[in-house]
């Protein structure tokens, strides 16, 4: 999240949902892990605002799970990564022309795209060059806040008094 200019939770659910989408593919969790971290980039990059953020997750879930990047699928990456998508592809030595008619030709898989985002370094090089916007500074304050709140929790044993308190309280009522 930190990496990425990313909220903890968005992060955990875009994790989530690429585990269980890529799972036919058989990718490691340190796959996953640097795909759901590029393409988070990718977004950034992108400028995408939280719907299309969500959109492009939501359509890349998809096409990881059918096998195919396809249709909806293609034109939602195009439209959200635009500019990030098309130097991944120029990485690759693809043009997005190319990788549309691939699309359409069904010879898109998943598996390539899913490539294409893990091995980028291209995103990585882009992203750094990028001044941090207010937002996202903030955001990463509220990151490590969190994570400081939970540690200071699991130190003090917080959290079992509360579970303990909030069951006991469920059961009386």
């Amino acid at each position: 999240a930190q990496d990425s200019r990313t909220s903890f939770g968005d992060i955990v659910d875009l994790y989530a949902k690429l585990a269980v989408s890529t799972e036919a593919l058989g990718k490691t969790t340190d796959q996953v892990t640097k795909v759901t971290t590029n393409l988070s980039k990718a977004l950034q990059l992108a400028g995408a605002d939280g719907n299309t953020a969500s959109s492009v997750i939501r359509q890349f879930g998809q096409a990881m799970a059918s096998g195919e990047v396809r249709g909806d699928e293609f034109r939602s990456l195009v439209e959200g990564m635009g500019p990030a998508l098309s130097l991944m592809a120029r990485e690759t030595g693809i043009s997005v022309g190319q990788l549309r008619k691939m699309s359409k030709a069904g010879e898109l898989t998943a598996e390539v795209m899913f490539d294409m985002i893990e091995n980028s370094t291209v995103l990585a090089q882009a992203f750094s060059g990028m001044v941090p916007t207010i937002d996202q500074l903030e955001l990463a304050l509220d990151n490590a806040f969190d994570r400081v709140l939970v540690k200071i929790a699991e130190a003090s044993g917080a959290t079992e008094t509360y579970s303990s308190i909030v069951f006991k309280l469920t059961r009386m009522l």
